[in-house]
């Protein structure tokens, strides 16, 4: 159209698509004016008035215009055009219609910015289309209406933002698009999938008000909306379609029906069903998201649909234990907030989560801890202790990953708890039981779960960022609320990074010194040590030599090193030089393996919670708490504030060298009423080195401590007495505390009387003073001893009063006397181990008399005294007795008084009556062994531990004798032991069981089957313990020792009679026919011919020089193994891995490194010289024929079988003794033929004796007990036949081949270590002529054997392996012998 034929208002120039925007802009501005005052054509009566000009601003060349000014303008003119022709349409053309109204959505979509030169412009446009109500007009485009209202809404949600968010525009646009749904005949799905896509997410966090104004209108059109709503979501979940729907896709579904409950709750009511059918639909994909929408529909804050469909949430709560682990992890990450939002719901879920704690799948009970964490930081009142408990019981979950992710979830919490000044002491002390619960899982033996607990240790439960006060105050609040475990664990990680730190500073000086012929030696010694503390020693090691390459280039490092391991530093100073070390590794482009081990080594030994300031800090707490406390558990109070200063103070004694400090220990002593002197004066013991080198800094508190020391040690209680005495010699130099300690010897002298209050405090003192100085204080002590404390202990004394405040008409014993006698038996046993290293003092008769004494204190059970005592007061007497025998056993120069008698005399604690007398005696006994103090026969006490029916206790007892044996077998390690292996080895305990097993009172026959059984599991309570260990070689050795058992007489019967030494030897053997019945039935692993001969002591047993062929067992009794094995073929036999899998387990994993090590593979080497003569190579025994003849070569049998000791199979005479008849049938037990058989023991090659009847073979030299060398024996190695499979033997049915006859033969062993062994090995064809054949065995010279080894061996190091089943992988040269052994060697000697 002509633009000159188009009417405008009055002032207004032609606008036209060709002229600049910038000339339109203000053209289209007037025009804007000037139609805002034009009246409407119904009020002007000119019905076609503007419509060309209507025509003209909607050509598609204005509408195109892409000028956002330009748009505003003219949809303001065209919304006045419309306000014109109202009510009636310029626009008769539907398709430009379209356009227009499009073209105006567009427009009103585009909201301006509030500070925009033209909100007002569009506030207008707003205000006309609204009032217009011109959007209206798309009613007339029938199903272009829903393309018009889909594009009104996109258009707008997507362009409103908080910079241009207003109310006043946000309810007319509201007002336009409710008014436009109204209108509508229905509601197309477009429309619906345009406010939808504004609900979900991500745009509902992208444009969170866009997602509050599709809230809002679905809100004001629910009812309109509603069952169109209703039919896209029940089509959606049908079929998994929404129709129509482009912007918001199926998956988004559920997501939607969330977001529609959480504000119209109404809309989603009718497709409720269907969501409930789906939590048990059998598609898994199905069932999660309906389970996971039903968790965030109950989840909301503002949600009541628990109440309102109770079965709904029956079935959701199922779905906690939903077959499918992800559903179930979706119901626990949902708890967290059901628990948060709805507290009377937290019941029922929390016995949900609780089951899933124990979840079979490790991933959910990771969520489980996850869900807590979280629940913690939210709502720390909506968290119950039973759940929190059940998370904390996951410390000790079978999965390492669960394991590690529970202590450092559960260590992060306990840190967010007490760093929250918020939060009471009340709720504080709810979670304490974490800090608990993780030093108790250090005692468990997984290197990695503790060296994970070292390192939260510093920066989690005790927080190292915090500052001294509240670490401190975190520190003695928990303290105060830990067991015994706790604090044991507390103590023995703080004195391990007091080792480190030291073996570090060690280091560090060794670099800074010159250079010295050891020093590189020294230095390897120093990171041996350090490297042992890694959970992998042998990573660690390379790590740290590329640590050690910079620490020795690079000054600064070494300087930041010093500073950390020094006595003088701050904890902020130690962080700062950690992250400078770090750095400068950084910068010398170190791995990150490398990188990480530094920190983790930092992280687990650096000062980063103690210095002087901390110290001092926890001193004033401590003091504090003391003086302020009151009530019934004020003692208690005292004992654990003092332990732990105690701790600190073993750990950090150069923390306590300040002034402050020295004032608060004076403090201490000071209070009145304070219980605590004993711990106190040990914490004073603790830090004296330190003192005496600043002595003039503590020179009043140690004037002070001495004053108080000397009162102590007169007027306190004994073990007060005890730590006075130690502390004076202490804090003093030498001639200055041998005048106090004189002076306190005299006054407690003069205090040795029965009827004196203070005689056992005395008593104390002077055992004390002996220990300190014994040179000075010996031989007084010694003739005091014997006349004046022996007649006090035995009554002897003229004045037999005793002070009591009661006189006991009825002659009893009281509390008083039984104390005096205590202390008497104590002082006598600590004075003499006290002076055992003193050569001067001549003890020896006064050794041998008190243990006189303690033996028949024991086989009188504590009743010697001249006044009755009480069954408790002679309990404690007995286990004093005991107590004080294992003490001077571990003297050597005692310890050859202890005879075998003594030793079963000892035994009888293992089985006391009262248990607590038992437990503390095994107690003990474990304290001495692991110090090595002990040999092996003391181990075999703890067979006695199975005797009464406590599972606790036995499995308990289990762990310590596994760590013995490891213990022990690193002890044998060292190459020099190899001859003492008879005294340390711990195979050896078994026959000392079964000694002292024989001599039980309990044990009067051999036909008492009851009795019998109960000693099986005795012998098989040690037996277990190394079948469960599976090292190579350990059982081979166990079941000779048995057999050389068997072989031998008790050394404590040669003055019997025959009858009555054959029925006591009788139990002996006979417990040997049961530890080898176990071997057979019990043990799971395929034993190897090995004939290493045991040396067992003759303190104990004498070889009988002859082959006890004979079975000492009922019939019954062996028939009853054997179906025992029968019975359980099929199922897990081994009863100690059962019994123990939560304390043997790791501590097997965590030995293998060292148990498997230390036990030598032997293998055959190729320069064997092997006879030519074999006969009848593939000959196998038959069922029910078992000859004894030289042309056997080769029996079936199964593992273990009874062979002689010179490898030819025995007459079938042992209950061992199995065959098979075939590879592919049953196994079956082989009729023993020597049952019944009552004939005395037969006589064998076996144990050749010499010509003087002296027997050789089996035992050691006669000895004082101290380590002597071994006798060397003649050893028969047999010959195996080629076994070429090289896979494991994995088959039920195993076979084992035993050559019997050949000529001697050399054969080369490979040693682990450097020490050379070849052991000539002399085989005899068996038949009768060779009955009188034995061969004499030639005893050799300690001198002798070791130039025979260094002239013989050839061998070289083999490795083990920590695999049974690559150990039994080769059959046809491996050989595996015990852990360690005398150096053998035999000589071949013809007759």
């Amino acid at each position: 159209m002509p633009s000159n034929t188009i009417k405008y208002p009055k002032g207004c120039k032609p606008v036209s698509a060709g002229i600049k925007n910038t000339e339109l802009l203000k053209r289209l501005k007037v025009l804007s004016e000037m139609l805002k005052g034009e009246a409407t054509n119904e009020e002007a009566d000119a019905p076609n008035r503007y419509k060309d000009l209507m025509l003209h601003l909607t050509d598609s060349q204005f509408l195109s215009n892409k000028n956002g000014d330009v748009q505003l303008l003219l949809a303001c003119c065209i919304a006045d055009l419309f306000r014109i022709f109202a009510p009636n349409s310029p626009l008769e053309n539907q398709s430009l219609l379209k356009n227009v109204l499009l073209f105006l959505t567009t427009v009103i979509g585009n909201v301006p910015d509030k500070e925009s030169s033209t909100h007002q412009f569009y506030l207008y446009l707003l205000e006309n289309i609204l009032v217009v109500e011109t959007m209206q007009l798309a009613l007339e485009l029938g199903d272009d209406a829903h393309v018009i209202l889909r594009q009104l809404i996109k258009q707008f949600f997507n362009n409103i933002n908080k910079q241009n968010a207003d109310e006043h525009v946000q309810r007319m646009l509201m007002a336009v698009c409710s008014k436009l749904i109204q209108g509508v005949d229905q509601i197309s799905n477009i429309v619906l999938d345009a406010i939808f896509f504004f609900l979900v997410q991500p745009q509902k966090i992208n444009n969170h008000e866009a997602y509050l104004m599709a809230r809002d209108l679905i809100r004001t059109n629910q009812t309109t909306l509603e069952p169109y709503v209703a039919l896209l979501l029940k089509r959606g979940l049908e079929t998994g379609i929404l129709d129509e729907c482009e912007l918001i896709s199926p998956k988004k579904l559920y997501d939607l029906i969330c977001e529609l409950h959480k504000f119209a709750p109404e809309l989603i009511s009718s497709v409720l069903p269907i969501l409930v059918n789906q939590m048990h639909n059998e598609d898994i994909n199905v069932r999660r998201e309906a389970v996971r929408m039903f968790g965030n529909l109950f989840g909301d804050q503002n949600s009541h649909m628990a109440e309102d469909e109770p079965e709904v949430w029956s079935e959701y709560m199922k779905r906690f234990a939903d077959v499918n682990e992800e559903i179930r992890r979706i119901c626990t990450r949902n708890a967290e907030d059901i628990l948060v939002f709805h507290p009377e719901l937290r019941g029922q879920v929390t016995d949900a989560v609780i089951s899933r704690c124990q979840d079979l799948d490790e991933s959910v009970r990771l969520e489980v801890l996850t869900m807590v964490q979280g629940l913690a930081r939210r709502k720390f009142e909506a968290l119950s202790e039973r759940l929190l408990t059940y998370v904390i019981d996951r410390i000790r979950d079978k999965k390492v990953k669960v394991r590690h992710a529970v202590i450092r979830g559960l260590s992060h919490l306990h840190r967010t708890i007490f760093s929250n000044d918020e939060l009471t002491n009340l709720e504080r002390s709810s979670v304490s039981n974490i800090f608990s619960a993780i030093m108790n899982h250090y005692y468990q033996p997984i290197s990695e779960d503790r060296l994970l607990i070292e390192k939260i240790f510093v920066s989690n439960l005790i927080p190292y960022k915090l500052d001294e006060g509240k670490r401190m105050r975190i520190l003695v609040n928990i303290f105060l609320n830990m067991n015994n475990y706790g604090v044991k664990a507390l103590e023995q990680i703080l004195m391990k990074q007091s080792f480190q730190r030291r073996l570090l500073r060690n280091l560090v000086k060794l670099i800074e010194q010159s250079v010295e012929p050891q020093k590189g030696k020294t230095i390897d010694d120093v990171i041996r040590g350090i490297v042992e503390c890694s959970s992998e020693p042998a990573k660690f090691s390379l790590l740290f030599r590329q640590f050690m390459t910079h620490l020795t280039n690079d000054k600064q490092i070494l300087l930041s090193l010093k500073y950390i391991t020094e006595k003088e530093y701050t904890c902020q100073k130690v962080e700062s030089a950690i992250l400078e070390i770090l750095q400068r590794l950084r910068d010398h482009k170190v791995s990150v393996e490398c990188l990480d081990a530094v920190r983790s080594l930092f992280e687990c030994c650096s000062p980063l919670q103690f210095d002087g300031t901390a110290v001092s800090v926890l001193l004033d707490i401590v003091i504090t708490l003391i003086k302020d406390s009151s009530g019934i558990n004020q003692s208690s109070h005292y004992y654990k504030l003092i332990k732990l200063l105690k701790i600190v103070a073993n750990a950090y004694p150069h923390c306590f060298v300040n002034e402050s400090t020295f004032e608060s220990l004076v403090e201490l002593i000071e209070i009145e009423n304070f219980s605590e002197t004993e711990n106190l004066l040990g914490l004073v013991i603790a830090i004296s080195t330190e003192i005496r080198q600043h002595e003039l800094l503590a020179e009043d508190m140690i004037e002070k401590y001495v004053k108080y020391c000397e009162y102590i040690s007169l007027n306190g209680t004994p073990r007060a007495a005890k730590y006075a005495v130690r502390c004076i010699s202490r804090l003093l130099n030498i001639e200055q505390a041998r005048t106090k300690l004189g002076i306190i010897f005299q006054d407690s002298l003069s205090h040795i009387s029965a009827s004196n209050p203070q005689c056992c405090t005395a008593l104390k003192a002077l055992g004390s003073c002996v220990e300190v100085d014994a040179a000075q204080f010996c031989n007084e002590l010694l003739e005091i001893l014997k006349t004046k404390i022996m007649d006090l202990l035995l009554d002897r004394s003229s004045d037999n009063t005793i002070f009591s405040q009661d006189n006991n008409a009825d002659n009893c014993c009281d509390e008083i006397y039984v104390e005096i006698k205590k202390h008497c038996l104590k002082f006598v046993a600590n004075f003499l181990v006290s002076v055992a290293q003193f050569s001067e003092c001549d003890v020896e008769p006064v050794a041998k008399n008190l243990l006189k004494l303690y033996s028949t204190l024991l086989e009188t059970k504590g009743d010697i005294f001249e006044k009755p005592c009480s069954r408790a007061h002679m309990a404690e007497f007995r286990i004093l007795a005991g107590s004080s025998m294992l003490k001077l056993a571990t003297k050597p120069r005692y310890a050859k008084f202890v005879t075998a008698d003594d030793l079963v005399m000892l035994s009888a604690l293992g089985y006391d009556e009262e248990f607590e007398m038992r437990h503390r005696f095994f107690g003990k006994l474990n304290k001495h062994l692991m110090a090595l103090q002990l040999h092996v026969e003391y181990l075999g006490l703890f067979a006695l531990v199975s005797l009464y029916d406590d599972v606790d206790f036995q499995n308990k007892m289990r762990v310590l004798v596994d760590a013995n044996i490891t213990k022990r077998r690193k002890y044998m390690e060292r190459s020099k032991m190899k001859n003492f292996a008879p005294y340390y080895q711990p195979e050896y305990c078994l026959a000392y069981a079964i000694y002292i097993l024989a001599k039980l009172p309990s044990f009067e026959s051999i036909k008492c089957e009851p009795e019998l059984r109960r000693l099986t599991e005795s012998i098989w309570f040690l037996l277990g313990i190394f079948s469960a260990r599976k090292e190579p070689g350990s059982l081979e050795f166990i079941y000779n020792i048995f057999q050389t058992v068997k072989n031998s007489t008790d050394s404590k019967l040669e003055s019997c009679s025959r009858e009555e030494l054959q029925q006591k030897n009788e139990k002996i053997w006979a417990l040997c026919d049961i530890g080898m019945l176990l071997m057979s039935y019990r043990v799971k692993i395929l034993m190897k011919d090995i004939q290493f001969k045991p040396l067992l002591s003759k303190r104990f047993f004498l070889n009988m020089g002859k082959a006890n062929t004979k079975v000492y067992l009922p019939a019954s009794f062996v028939k009853e193994m054997k179906t025992y094995k029968a019975n359980t073929k099929h199922q897990k036999t081994d009863t100690t891995k059962a019994a123990t899998k939560s304390f043997v387990r790791h501590s097997l994993t965590n030995n293998s490194k060292h148990s498997t090590r230390v036990s030598s593979v032997l293998k055959v080497g190729s320069k064997r010289a092997v006879s030519k003569k074999r006969s009848n190579r593939n000959r196998k025994a038959k069922v029910n024929d078992f000859p004894i003849s030289n042309e056997t070569d080769e029996i079936v049998i199964k593992h273990p079988k009874l062979v002689s000791e010179e490898g030819k199979p025995q007459q079938a005479s042992s209950p061992l003794k199995t065959l098979v008849r075939e590879r592919e049938k049953m196994e079956k037990p082989v009729t023993l033929k020597s049952l019944n058989n009552e004939s005395k023991p037969g006589t064998s090659e076996a144990n050749p004796s010499n010509k003087d009847g002296q027997h050789i073979r089996g035992s050691l030299e006669d000895c004082d007990y101290s380590p002597i060398r071994p006798v060397y024996v003649e050893t028969a190695v047999t010959r195996q036949l080629p076994f070429t499979s090289s896979t494991p033997i994995v088959a039920t049915k195993r076979r084992r081949t035993i050559v019997t006859d050949g000529e001697n033969n050399d054969v080369v062993h490979k040693d682990q270590n450097d020490t050379k062994v070849v052991t000539t090995k002399k085989l005899r064809k068996v038949g009768e002529g060779n009955g009188d054949k034995c061969g004499n065995t030639k005893k050799l010279s300690s001198a002798q054997s070791l130039k025979r080894l260094d002239e013989k061996a050839r061998a070289e190091i083999v490795p083990d392996t920590s695999s049974i089943a690559t150990r039994l992988r080769s059959r046809q040269a491996a050989i595996s012998f015990p852990v360690q052994r005398p150096d053998v060697e035999s000589s071949n000697k013809k007759k």
